[in-house]
């Protein structure tokens, strides 16, 4: 009769319109409800130290801009070609820009302008010469004192190499943090100043010049945010552990809503309870679509740094992602599992196009990485799960309910 009892007050629960706030599922969401909110606050407040990879680049990347604005100056007032003078302008214009903006962030962070440790040490290559690329002080005096052709062709071959050890030290930043502005400025500075690269060896072909070879410098530490360290399992890893919270509270979000709706409905009569027992397909569902949401969540960063359009695009996808996995949980009927297989299909297709296109902010297609494979392949297992879980409900009258008689 006890047992009898427990069934009854079971079936009973699943009519109600809303879950008793003391229970523990609703416990556990409001739990990592309110975890994400604190993190977020954390993740968007917390300021980088005198000792961090960000106040050593803004540093370095100033002081390197520096002499790119004062070689561009030098030019743009001696040249008599007017490309040179178009391009010495927007340099000088663009960079000095930025410098304002580096040296913004180290008031804002209220750390000093000048560090104590060696240029580029937040690389973990430490110098005491110049930083990558640059001129020396007898080159750039010599473009005020070589006569105009031979300065323009200086100027190429100098600002060439100078833009190679810029964005070598855009793309080390990339890999060393996630603060949003600092991502934004490095991968402006990588895609602006690789187009300008491809610019000025064209120039110096037209002039019958030869181009300027690849820089004999690399990073040490790290690769930074070229084709090499995409999908880096150690960076991901690291992203994931940070970030893991945020989709982690759109999921109990999300739960809350779809369990109380689908109360609601079951409430009015407009739906069958209670919602079906777990299966193999249903787990293998959720597991797919949360493994997605979480590396969608850590990968965010990096392909923020490429463009803010697919940044916002990885990030969306985390949510829809998180959502759909609570759809999986709360309220398994075929309009949920439509939803994960879609989503799903979306980021199958989406992958294998950037594998023939570029996506916005590269300049070639995205090479196949082991996180890549494994963020696929949580994927097609979302797909396939969700596929079987719609089709099943398809076959029903109440999706993935199980209709029972209640004990008199």
């Amino acid at each position: 009769m006890r047992a009898e009892d427990q069934t009854v007050a079971s079936d009973l629960d699943e009519l109600s319109p809303s879950r008793p706030w003391d229970d523990a599922p609703v416990l556990l969401a409001l739990g990592a409800i309110l975890l994400a909110a604190v993190w977020s606050v954390v993740l968007l407040t917390a300021t980088p130290g005198d000792d961090s990879a960000e106040a050593g680049f803004a540093r370095d990347m100033a002081d390197h801009h520096a002499q790119a604005v004062e070689m561009a100056e030098i030019v743009r007032d001696r040249t008599a070609d007017p490309e040179i003078r178009i391009l010495a302008t927007d340099i000088a214009l663009t960079q000095q820009a930025q410098i304002g903006q580096m040296q913004g962030w180290l008031q804002a962070w209220d750390v000093p302008m000048a560090g104590t440790e060696p240029a580029m040490a937040w690389m973990g290559m430490p110098s005491s010469g110049p930083m990558p690329g640059m001129a020396t002080r007898e080159e750039v005096a010599s473009l005020g004192a070589l006569p105009e052709p031979e300065m323009d062709a200086a100027f190429l071959r100098l600002m060439i190499r100078h833009h190679q050890g810029g964005v070598m030290m855009a793309e080390g930043i990339v890999a060393r943090t996630d603060r949003p502005e600092v991502l934004r400025l490095a991968g402006t500075v990588i895609a602006a100043q690789r187009a300008e690269i491809s610019a000025m060896q064209q120039m110096l072909r037209d002039r019958g010049l030869p181009e300027v070879p690849p820089p004999d410098f690399a990073p040490a530490g790290g690769q930074g945010h070229g084709e090499e360290d995409r999908g880096d399992i150690s960076s991901t890893a690291r992203d994931l552990v940070r970030l893991a919270p945020l989709p982690i509270g759109v999921f109990a979000a999300a739960w809350l809503g779809i369990d109380g709706a689908r109360r609601r409905r079951v409430w009015a009569g407009l739906a069958s309870t209670p919602v079906a027992s777990w299966s193999a397909w249903r787990v293998a569902a959720l597991a797919g679509l949360a493994a997605s949401a979480l590396l969608h969540a850590a990968l965010a960063p990096e392909h923020f740094a490429e463009s803010a359009a697919y940044g916002l695009f990885f990030a969306a996808s985390t949510g829809a992602l998180a959502i759909a996995a609570a759809g999986v949980v709360a309220w398994p009927a075929r309009t949920a599992a439509v939803f994960g297989a879609a989503i799903s299909l979306v980021l199958l297709v989406v992958y294998a196009t950037f594998r023939i296109v570029p996506p916005p902010g590269a300049d070639a297609p995205e090479s196949v990485d082991p996180v890549g494979v494994l963020t696929k392949a949580a994927e097609i297992l979302a797909l396939a799960a969700c596929l079987v879980l719609a089709r099943r409900a398809g076959r029903r009258s109440a999706p993935d309910a199980v209709e029972e008689p209640h004990p008199a």
